[in-house]
């Protein structure tokens, strides 16, 4: 089963996550950047889905220091998909997909699949 860290800190959305995953993916939601790469350190995620605006640490500065562990560990990069309401930014380039709200929950688990697989 697909292990997926969830970054978000809207109650909304986090239940909205609940429903999408509950089925078909293993799951952790954290609501900020400092916990998410706390999660990040210490599990093997197929998937992070980040929130650029996030409290504590903003997403983009998250995935940059998850992207630095990553390279200190000679890890394999995971995969992680920046979600966000804002029109896509320069930082895209550390994100592997760039995903706008509101969601489109087939959209979603399609590219998360396509992703997990390879």
């Amino acid at each position: 089963m697909k292990k997926i860290l969830i970054v978000e800190d809207d109650p909304t959305s986090c239940e909205l996550y609940k429903a999408i995953f509950k089925n078909d993916f293993i799951y952790n939601i954290v609501n900020d950047g400092k916990t998410a790469i706390e999660y990040f350190k210490k599990n093997k995620y197929g998937v992070i889905l980040m929130d650029i605006r996030i409290p504590i640490i903003d997403g983009i500065t998250a995935t940059k220091k998850i992207r630095k562990i990553e390279l200190e560990q000679n890890l394999k990069k995971t995969p992680i998909f920046a979600i966000t309401a804002s029109n896509k930014s320069d930082s895209s380039i550390i994100f592997d997909e760039y995903i706008l709200k509101p969601l489109n929950c087939k959209d979603l688990i399609k590219k998360i699949n396509k992703i997990t697989i390879k």
